[in-house]
């Protein structure tokens, strides 16, 4: 059973991913929240949730909590809303997603975004955690299951979690070394047109004052950190940071896991994909080699930079 729970906490990004995917429709919710009297947020009926409705959440979500990854059965999982219904969030089932008892009790009635947002915060050690999560999906793929056919499922989850390791990494190690620097989220906000371009009122002005790191980070919160060329472009432009000349085979590994992922293992033309011993490891070596490329240079970035004083020299150290 052991393996099966590793796998799980190895691909637990790669859920994130698809939490993320949801951003553009919690900002339409935020939005109609904000219209809310308050007299109509604090007395929101709570109404129960169809069977119906939670039959068809648990199906989309593949009966699979999409915090952590966990199995679970109907008797077991909860269904969470995306807006709390403290917050006027509804019972539709495109503000449900479905939880397991921890991570649902873990969320508690905060906003999806928040609770991303801490969850990254505390992942402090993102290139540590990136060398653990890979040294834990090499030892899965010696593995001995006595079965082809989960030989060949497992080895399509390796190859996959190794693409999420590399996702948590581009991400926490972004979000956590700008957020919290006033002179790279000034960097960030004069290099990203969502910023640059945007015409502000005079008012507006002084709200960005007051919310600009959340503005930020929620920006950053919305990026797919496995669209390789946008963040190299984020890396260049705000911490001057560069990623390999030859990105190709790392899309190509990004573009096979979205086959597994988001095509049952299969690629455009419905041809199945096949991912052999070999392969992962070739993937885990190539995953490895880009990010401890990304790595050392913000080592040294941290190190050398005054644009980076603001960072706790003693965490950058364990990086």
């Amino acid at each position: 059973m052991m393996p099966y729970n590793t796998i799980a906490e190895g691909i637990i990004r790669q859920r994130c991913c698809i939490i993320h995917s949801w951003a553009a429709h919690l900002r339409s919710i935020k939005r109609q929240q904000q219209s809310l009297d308050h007299h109509m947020t604090t007395t929101t009926v709570r109404r129960i949730i169809s069977k119906e409705i939670r039959r068809k959440v648990f199906q989309r979500d593949d009966f699979t909590c999409q915090y952590c990854g966990r199995k679970g059965t109907a008797d077991t999982l909860h269904l969470d809303h995306i807006m709390p219904r403290a917050l006027g969030g509804t019972n539709d089932m495109d503000n449900l997603v479905t939880a397991c008892p921890e991570c649902n009790i873990r969320k508690g009635a905060q906003d999806l975004s928040d609770y991303l947002r801490d969850a990254i915060s505390q992942n402090t050690q993102f290139y540590q955690n990136f060398v653990d999560s890979l040294a834990n999906t090499q030892d899965l793929v010696n593995v001995n299951l006595g079965d082809t056919k989960l030989r060949g499922a497992l080895n399509k989850l390796l190859f996959a979690s190794t693409i999420a390791a590399m996702e948590t990494y581009l991400s926490d190690a972004f979000i956590n070394t700008v957020s919290d620097n006033p002179s790279l989220i000034r960097k960030f906000m004069e290099t990203t047109p969502a910023f640059s371009e945007k015409k502000y009122k005079l008012s507006d002005i002084y709200t960005w004052l007051d919310d600009t790191k959340k503005a930020v980070t929620q920006y950053l919160l919305e990026i797919i950190y496995h669209n390789i060329f946008i963040v190299k472009n984020m890396y260049k432009c705000t911490l001057e940071i560069d990623f390999p000349d030859d990105m190709e085979a790392i899309q190509k590994a990004v573009m096979t896991r979205h086959d597994i992922v988001h095509r049952n293992g299969k690629t455009k033309t419905g041809e199945p994909v096949n991912i052999d011993e070999k392969a992962v490891l070739a993937n885990i070596e190539l995953i490895n080699g880009f990010i401890t490329h990304v790595d050392k240079q913000l080592k040294e970035k941290v190190k050398r930079s005054p644009l980076l004083g603001s960072l706790d020299r003693k965490s950058a150290g364990k990086l």
